[in-house]
């Protein structure tokens, strides 16, 4: 067997390496000033808030990622319209582009299309479950199931 590392042909030496050197004496960390502490804390918690805005956040930037988009997203996007619409309630036909512009999202044709047909499962979902109401006026309609409509 022949040795193809220099390691292996020589004898065990230290490398030049002391593990005192590593061990860091306290005189030797850098401490902060609270001026500089807070500066740090604060870039970081932008740097956080950024990071879920972005990162985490459940909100898709394109059409495309709208069609992707997990259904408890699509079901808390149709609590939040229902929730800003008079009497919390809107024309069924109208809650994907209700939901579009809450997520400032602008498209036509077939995307649009097939983000509706995803909407109009959910809240059929929804119905079921007895998150929301489906009722007919003048035409169909869909209602938060727990609001009541009360006479003052």
């Amino acid at each position: 067997m022949v040795s193809t590392f220099k390691q292996d042909s020589e004898p065990e030496e230290d490398n030049d390496f002391d593990l005192e050197d590593e061990i860091t004496e306290e005189s030797d960390v850098v401490s902060l000033s609270e001026e500089e502490n807070e500066e740090v804390k604060k870039q970081s918690s932008q740097q956080q808030k950024l990071w879920i805005e972005r990162g985490i956040s459940d909100i898709p930037e394109n059409i495309h990622q709208a069609i992707r988009v997990k259904s408890d997203v699509i079901c808390k996007a149709i609590i939040k319209v229902l929730e800003q619409r008079p009497k919390f309630s809107s024309v069924r036909e109208k809650i994907p582009t209700y939901i579009l512009k809450l997520w400032n999202i602008r498209t036509r044709g077939k995307p649009r299309e097939q983000f509706a047909k995803r909407v109009d499962q959910q809240i059929a979902i929804m119905d079921r479950k007895g998150y929301v109401i489906i009722y007919k006026s003048k035409n169909e309609r869909v209602k938060l199931a727990w609001v009541r409509y009360q006479d003052n």
